[in-house]
């Protein structure tokens, strides 16, 4: 009879460990409870030089009207879409363990990381802290942050990433997102203005959701690299592509 128990208790971990790690993968669609303390994760860059670049994560914790007692979880989301999360020991396991239960939140801001990044295994990764109910590792969550970041390999020399940059080469890098993913959220200085790709993003075929393709549409001619005038940066686009939305009798006509 013990042992019947013993694999029921073992088969309900394993659920509850799947509930915890989707809920994870679409945080985005699950929806923290109102009222609760919240944190936010901020990275200090979105991409990452391997072996040379500094990491340096912040958080911001803010105490809530309720629930201020929780279990905190800390992730890292790898490339692979598999998860190690912080112990209480400061170590890394694939195993779903809180970095502290029960814990009252309060008003606090600082440091979490600051290293040098390792030559790893480069890709995209996302750091996850959730807060859970006191026990319970299953959405709703009391609240969450992600920030992601991409592990880009070092350019050896200028011809380097010149020849990454050329279509014509085969060293030709089609991974635009890798290291100009900030593109799709970068700001202007007056916030009335949108900068110029995302004004055009939302105009183009399929770009609901970025992609390299999308940079491809505009930019199909490969960027000269020889030439660091920012003024003549539209030397680097296919003109021919901009009849999609200026053409003769549009809306959107070109500047006169």
């Amino acid at each position: 009879m013990e042992r019947g128990n013993r694999v029921e208790l073992k088969y309900l971990g394993l659920v509850l460990i799947c509930i915890f790690a989707v809920g994870l993968l679409f945080l985005p669609a699950v929806t923290a409870l109102a009222g609760n303390p919240s944190i936010t994760l901020i990275a200090n860059k979105n991409n990452y030089v391997k072996g040379q670049d500094r990491l340096t994560l912040k958080f911001d914790i803010k105490a809530g009207t309720e629930n201020n007692k929780v279990d905190i979880y800390f992730a890292l989301q790898l490339p692979d879409n598999t998860f190690q999360f912080l112990t209480p020991q400061t170590q890394w396991t694939d195993q779903i363990v809180p970095l502290a239960t029960s814990w009252n939140v309060s008003n606090a801001a600082g440091t979490l990381f600051d290293f040098q990044v390792p030559d790893i295994t480069g890709g995209a990764y996302t750091f996850w802290a959730v807060f859970t109910k006191p026990g319970s590792i299953t959405p709703p969550f009391t609240s969450y942050s992600s920030t992601s970041f991409n592990l880009i390999k070092p350019f050896k020399s200028p011809s380097a990433i010149m020849a990454a940059h050329d279509p014509n080469s085969p060293s030709y890098n089609k991974a635009c997102l890798i290291c100009h993913g900030d593109r799709v959220s970068e700001k202007s200085l007056d916030p009335s203005i949108k900068p110029a790709h995302a004004a055009m993003f939302p105009y183009y075929p399929g770009t609901t959701t970025v992609t390299n393709e999308t940079c491809q549409a505009c930019h199909s001619k490969g960027v000269d690299m020889r030439d660091e005038s920012a003024v003549s940066l539209r030397r680097n686009t296919d003109v021919t592509r901009c009849v999609a939305c200026h053409s003769k009798g549009s809306t959107k006509p070109f500047y006169q």
